[in-house]
């Protein structure tokens, strides 16, 4: 019986040899990723239901349904596709997936063998291209000491070592939100979760305390033969952490063939405490700091966190991490209306200036530094250089990228904009924040198509957050189809009934030229809600598409007094394109120093 080859683009899937070829050579897939390729390829054109796939492709053990969303994000990174574009695979939300991408069936015999080193023979000799970068993806270290609340420390010292590596310019490290997922892998899965990470090399390890000393085990492999590279085990007084992280990060610099430069050297030596106590509090205080608490419980998390912090500088007044992480507690406080800008700004500045006391180059706070200067100062210059500072201390942070994007594109620079939030996302691919940040970018640059297939995207990692239905919501109305934004609208609100969404709502009935219930909700939200609860920049929005330009410039005035983060987008939100021409504006841009 003649075997079937399908063809698609520059790739060929060979399903008898299990092998997809791209320019003569072999691309790397797990067997779950080819699976599953397979299956959308051979329906092409149709749905295929998530319940489909994963009756078919996990079919011996249950998963949850977002690994579905993970595969289907690495494929397509895989075929090459952008952020924004479905060339190849469309979300069809709310049921699955379809290969849209037109496919040519061949006989086998018409197309290069492959040998047994898995690669193809073609005329050329081709092969796929080597890595251009050293990546490593360092999966939590395993608690094994069956004690709950030893986790935050298993935790702590993984994000610690993700820190320590990340600083080293020649290495790609993965993000730890991005490996979070992956705790206790098995060592036949490694190749599949390299694939998913994008990673060459993973770092596995446990850690185990016993009569106040630690037992850490890690090994360095090769994800995609799962390989042993080098492995080790530590059985250490908790103080010897720091010169243990130390030592692993260089063996493993020295086993993935890295030279390491004066800057690396000089970041990996540098201790950020030598007093155990003081970093149990901070990790646990960073525990809390990034746990996904509801919202009616976020203020609490942040209090406790703030707590931790304050406790491990009582044990260390040097611990420069522990005062950014006072700073990003209080800015938080600050998005989330628990304390007031003035106070925010001063415990902000206090915490900034005490940790660069201590570490001048400490790349967390110098984003807070970039932060403090865009969103308090308003002195983009100073935010950008300190963003791209905290860049060059540590080239693996996510954040700093986020915020570089952020900052470029409030001045209209969407393309660089873009750049920024992808490398971002690149590194912790499996953020919502980060996510979310890249659909609104796309919204923010006038691109409300890609806008579209990123929100849809970011639902796919959890349909229950308000923000994706918001940016999908002003994006369609942005198209002229208003009975889709108000069906995304009326879904956010369901989630999360706040002011910022109502505003929205009101907008999008204004864009339809449904007038009188676009002011209704408007009047509503501001005679029921407190100045605090409203970002005066929405309600400005929402005079600017009911024409009525001299209250719209009123409400701008307000939330340029009352420094509402939103403001700072007036530039570049298209929203409020229709008061470009008035003098008004071009006065307010040079006042937010936006010109």
């Amino acid at each position: 019986m003649v075997s079937k080859l399908y063809r698609f683009d520059d790739f060929c899937l060979d399903p008898k040899q299990r092998k997809l070829l791209s320019d003569g050579g072999v691309v790397q897939l797990s067997s779950r990723a080819f699976e599953m390729l397979l299956l959308l390829v051979q329906k092409q054109g149709e749905v295929v239901e998530k319940a489909e796939i994963l009756g078919k492709v996990w079919a011996d053990s249950f998963v949850e349904e977002s690994n579905l969303v993970v595969h289907i994000s690495a494929l397509r990174r895989i075929l090459g596709e952008t952020r924004g574009e479905r060339k190849f695979i469309e979300t069809v939300s709310g049921r699955g997936y379809s290969f849209v991408y037109p496919v040519e069936e061949v006989k086998a015999s018409s197309e290069p063998t492959i040998t047994e080193t898995g690669e193809a023979i073609t005329s050329n000799d081709e092969k796929t291209a080597p890595e251009t970068f050293v990546s490593l993806a360092v999966l939590p270290l395993v608690n094994k000491s069956g004690n709950a609340d030893f986790e935050y420390l298993a935790d702590g010292i993984t994000q610690s070592l993700i820190a320590n590596l990340s600083q080293i310019e020649a290495l790609k490290v993965m993000a730890y939100n991005a490996v979070e997922p992956y705790k206790n892998l098995k060592s036949s899965d490694s190749s599949e979760i390299g694939f998913l990470l994008g990673a060459r090399n993973l770092l596995l390890g446990s850690i185990t305390e016993f009569k106040n000393r630690l037992e850490i085990s890690v090994e360095l492999i090769n994800a995609q033969n799962r390989q042993q590279i080098w492995g080790t085990h530590y059985n250490c007084e908790f103080t010897d952490i720091f010169k243990v992280r130390k030592e692993i990060s260089l063996v493993i610099a020295e086993k993935l063939q890295i030279r390491l430069n004066n800057f690396d050297r000089t970041n990996l030596a540098r201790p950020q405490t030598s007093d155990s106590d003081a970093y149990r509090l901070y990790m646990k205080g960073m525990y809390l700091l990034g746990s996904n608490s509801t919202s009616k419980f976020r203020e609490e998390s942040l209090q406790s966190a703030l707590k931790c912090f304050r406790q491990a500088l009582r044990k260390d007044p040097h611990y420069a991490l522990a005062y950014t992480g006072i700073g990003y507690v209080y800015y938080r406080l600050f998005n989330i209306n628990a304390v007031s800008r003035a106070k925010a700004f001063q415990e902000c500045k206090t915490a900034l200036q005490l940790a660069l006391n201590f570490d001048a180059q400490l790349s967390d706070a110098l984003i807070l530094n970039g932060i403090i200067r865009h969103f308090f100062e308003r002195n983009p210059q100073a935010a950008e250089i300190s963003f791209d500072r905290a860049i060059e201390s540590n080239p693996n942070n996510p954040i700093a990228f986020h915020y570089k994007s952020l900052l470029l594109c409030c001045f209209e620079k969407h393309r660089e904009s873009v750049f920024y939030q992808n490398k971002a996302i690149q590194l912790d691919p499996i953020s919502i924040f980060l996510n979310n940040g890249l659909s609104r970018r796309f919204f923010l640059g006038g691109d409300y198509n890609k806008a579209i297939i990123q929100a849809e995207e970011t639902l796919e990692l959890d349909n229950e957050l308000v923000a994706p239905y918001f940016i999908l919501a002003l994006s369609y109305a942005h198209l002229g189809l208003f009975d889709a934004a108000l069906k995304n609208i009326e879904t956010a609100l369901r989630i999360q009934p706040t002011e910022e969404m109502f505003l929205a709502q009101s907008y999008i009935y204004a864009l339809a030229g449904e007038k009188a219930i676009a002011n209704e909700i408007l009047q509503k939200v501001l005679r029921e809600s407190s100045r605090e609860q409203i970002d005066f920049t929405d309600a400005a929005i929402v005079y600017a598409a009911l024409r009525e330009t001299g209250k719209a410039f009123e409400y701008l005035e307000k939330a340029f007094e009352k420094s509402d983060t939103n403001i700072l987008l007036l530039r570049t939100d298209p929203r409020l394109e229709n008061l470009h021409a008035d003098s008004r504006f071009e006065t307010l841009l040079r006042k937010l120093n936006l010109k």
